[in-house]
Order: C-alpha cells, then structure tokens, then sequence
C-alpha cells in the first residue's frame, strides 16, 4: 500500500509522534522532539505491515525544517533485476524477491537545518548540527556540523573547525534542561569558541563518569550491538533485528546486547529469543539482556555499534555514538530498518 500524506506542523514543544491509519491499524509515520518544527513536508512511501516494509523518521532536539521537504523512503525500482517497472501480464502472480537493499530509515540529528525543497532519501542519517541546503538531494549520510549542497548533496564546508565540532559534541547542550538553557543563555548566544572553552571540561568529567559505569563487558576480539527492544510500539523492529542478527552472526564470537526498557517485557523478549535459537543446532554467538542501565549514555559508550529501533531514545542515541566516535569507543550507527541490517559485515571477520 502506498501511504501518500502531507505534513504541516509548527511550533513542536515536546516529542511527539504522528500516526496515520494504514489497513485499519495506526502506524507511526514521525517522531520529532522537543524544539523542533517542520514547516510543510511530504512523505511518500510503501507501507503494509510486511517486516521489510517498516520504516522510521525521527527528528531530534531544537532543528528546523522549512517548506516544501521531501522525504522518499522505499521508493526505489528493482534495478538489477532483468526489468525495472510493471508488467501488467505478471499482475496476477506472486511477487518476486527484490534485490535493492531497502534502507527505511531516515534520522535527522539535533540542531539541524534543513532548507527549503531539499529532497531526503531513505537510509540517510543527518548529523548533529548539519545544514542542508535549500533544493538539495541528499542521497549519503551527512557528518556533524557539515554544510551540504546540491545533487547530490556533497560537502560545502563544516560550520567549525574540527576541535569546537568535537567539543560540540561531547557537550550535547541540547540534552540540557530548560533552567540549564536559560542560565547559561548569554555563552549559547555568543561564539562557539567560547562556548567551548566554557563547557568542554564539564562535559569531559561526565563521559568519564558514564565510561566508569557501563554494563558491557568489553572482550578482546568480540564485537558489541546494543538494540533497545521497541515492543511498545505498533510497528516494532526488534524481531526484525534479533532475527537477522542469529541468521549473520550465530556461529561467530559477537554480542548482542537488549535493553528491554524495563522488567514487564524480559519474558516476552526470553521467548522470542528461544524461539529464534531453537532453529540452529548450535550457538557461538551472545546475547544480553539488561531491564536496567544508569543512562543511555553510560551503555552506547561502551558498546562499538548502536542498532536504531523505533524508540523515544533512537536519535539521542545516535547523538551519543556520534559522541563515541570522536571519543574513538564507537564505531558506528546500524539502522534496524533494512531488510539486510547487517550487510556491511557480510563476508567481513568481525574482531578488533
């Protein structure tokens, strides 16, 4: 089903979550946080309720976003298949398996800014303080603080030099409280060099408390997923992710790691992880559950990758690897909504 709808919010305070009616069940079309707004956009893409057709776009804290956006997701054509369009004559047949990689996610990072007319593609994630400019296409990942152009987008300039990019993001001041914004509001209105200057050694002591207090046990040569379990939503990934996760990684020394966001879903979550294994004859793999952490920080910093799901958390927590990585304790993001999640390892030995 095509799920064609157009999107006009203003003065978003608080997260919130968009839903439209899909084959008589409400699914989550958008999450955008607080301090956000989207002027007008338009989302087109496939929708039913099959796993692979799933897809997730959240936006984070404080962006902006003008007119007339377009955000395409899952609308490419089986273009290594022997034809790319319709055949009326095979209508009435079963459908054959696509080979394009469906990438059905797009997430726009805090203190964004995106311009009139661009074009977001699926499978993008745009990057804490990013701008994009007015009629871009962007097609590839953007980095923190980068200013992208064109079609396809590519890399103009950065905002900043690469020491206040990194002190940018180890601060975070969008996670700040209302009484943090306004107490420290003359040093946010003035330069970034003295914002820096101001903040970094704070924001140093505090990753270093999180550092101390991370429940992933760090073994030589296995490599760390963390997935948040997203059962309370209508349109989960988990299944999805701990499905393709056993599938790559079950004869290998690699961990995956649940947070089950509470006690009430640990039986739920146990059964389906039996009910996978019980498939395989034998388990080389890990998997981990944790019902309880100190902070999300404190947990994505010590793990090496971050599988989004569609949980309140999902773009705070790619603001945290991105954190990781400059800190060099994170290697990267993995979007839970492909139907390959874990193509970039495939044919790859996974150690460090």
């Amino acid at each position: 089903m095509l799920l064609y709808t157009k999107l006009k919010i203003n003065d978003i305070n608080s997260y919130s979550i968009m839903n439209a009616e899909v084959e008589k069940r409400l699914f989550p079309i958008l999450s955008i946080d607080r301090g956000s707004y989207i002027n007008e956009a338009l989302i087109e893409a496939n929708i039913d309720w099959k796993e692979d057709d799933i897809y997730n776009l959240s936006v984070g804290k404080y962006s902006s976003i003008a007119r007339d956006i377009t955000f395409l997701i899952n609308r490419n054509h089986d273009y290594n298949s022997v034809f790319q369009g319709v055949i009326p004559e095979y209508r009435e047949s079963a459908p054959c398996l696509s080979k394009i990689i469906k990438k059905g996610e797009i997430v726009i990072g805090n203190d964004c800014w995106i311009g009139r007319e661009a074009t977001i593609m699926s499978g993008v994630i745009i990057g804490n303080g990013a701008v994009v400019a007015a009629g871009s296409v962007v097609t590839k990942d953007v980095p923190p603080y980068a200013i992208v152009g064109g079609n396809p987008a590519r890399i103009i300039k950065y905002r900043f030099d690469e020491n206040v990019i990194r002190a940018l993001l180890k601060i975070q001041w969008w996670n700040w409280t209302s009484d943090m914004l306004v107490e420290r509001k003359e040093l946010m209105q003035g330069t970034a060099q003295a914002f820096v200057r101001a903040y970094e050694d704070e924001s140093e002591r505090r990753i270093g408390e999180m550092l101390k207090k991370s429940p992933v046990e760090k073994v030589e040569g296995r490599v760390s997923f963390v997935v948040y379990a997203d059962l309370d939503n209508s349109a989960p990934a988990f299944y999805r992710v701990l499905r393709q996760f056993l599938e790559m990684f079950i004869d290998r020394e690699v961990e995956l790691i649940i947070y089950t966001r509470g006690k009430s879903w640990n039986e739920v979550i146990s059964k389906a992880i039996c009910d996978e294994v019980m498939r395989y004859n034998d388990m080389g793999c890990f998997i981990t559950l944790l019902d309880v952490i100190d902070s999300d920080e404190a947990l994505l910093l010590g793990a090496d990758y971050y599988i989004t799901s569609r949980v309140k958390e999902n773009v705070n927590n790619c603001s945290i690897v991105q954190e990781g990585i400059v800190l060099g304790v994170c290697k990267g993001v993995i979007s839970g909504f492909s139907n390959d999640i874990f193509r970039k390892f495939r044919g790859e030995r996974i150690s460090f």
